[in-house]
This record gives structure tokens, sequence and C-alpha cells, in this order.
């Protein structure tokens, strides 16, 4: 499987770039080499491997990004194939979808969850103060300069 991802990807990264290119907003010349290879396997397998789950492909790609991309490069890799399983696998995403609606917000939603502690006195003891961090070479006693040596 990797294999054919890999050689189908490099084989036919042209026509990858361009159906991913109105996906993101820059050039693909642009994007960390590991984002474009995440991108064009991703688009690929989501193009010719239709036995595999639109989300699983989307899955392995964000998990790739995560350990071998920039920090917050797999969230970019995440929304890019999103939208490209949307226009690949139109019947797929909307059967995902309505099987599993999101919830409509409700006002009960955005209220905080109650605190448990909220019945629980508060001790008033004073705080000690913070402790000065101990120096790593010893203090002289004087302040003043050491005179200098005379030999």
């Amino acid at each position: 499987h990797f294999q054919s991802l890999l050689h189908g990807a490099l084989a036919e990264a042209g026509p990858l770039d361009a159906l991913i290119q109105p996906h993101i907003d820059r050039q693909t010349s642009e994007l960390s080499p590991v984002e474009h290879a995440l991108l064009l396997m991703g688009a690929f397998e989501l193009q010719r491997h239709l036995d595999v789950p639109y989300r699983v492909v989307i899955n392995e790609a964000v998990e790739l990004g995560k350990v071998y991309g920039g920090t917050d490069g797999y969230k970019y890799v995440n929304g890019v194939l999103d939208r490209i399983a949307a226009q690949l696998r139109k019947t797929e995403v909307e059967a995902a979808n309505q099987s599993h609606p999101q919830a409509q917000p409700t006002a009960t939603d955005f209220s905080p969850p109650p605190n448990p502690y909220a019945n629980v006195p508060v001790s008033h003891k004073a705080k000690a103060p913070p402790r000065r961090a101990a120096a790593s070479f010893p203090r002289r006693a004087s302040a003043s300069p050491r005179p200098p040596r005379k030999d």
C-alpha cells in the first residue's frame, strides 16, 4: 500500500498539485516539504484508493504530520484534505455527515459546568513569602572591590 502511495503520488505530482491548489492559500512550492508530501499522498489516496475510508486517509496524514511536520502543519493538512475529500468523495462525505450530524448548540451549551469546589471552605491562612534562590557561589563579606595585587 505504501509503495503504491509513494510511487503514485510521485508519478502524478503535477495533476495532484493542480487538484490541491484551489484548496490552499499559497503556491504548492511555498509549502513545507513534509506538508506538501502529505498532501500529495493524501490526495492520491483519496483519488485512487476508494476502498480506504476518507476519514482514515485524513487521519493517517494528520498523524504523520504531527510526527514529521511543523508545529501546526498537521492542522493545515487536515483542513486541506478535508476539502479535497468533499470534492472527490462527495457522496461518502455527505453520508458520513448525515449519519453523524453535529449537535446544534443550545443555551445550556454555553453555561459553565458546575464547580465541584463551590461549597468547600477556603483557608484564609497567609502564605509564606517565596524563598530566594540560593546563589551558586559564596558571597563575599565585603561589597567593595578587591584592591589590586602587588607582586
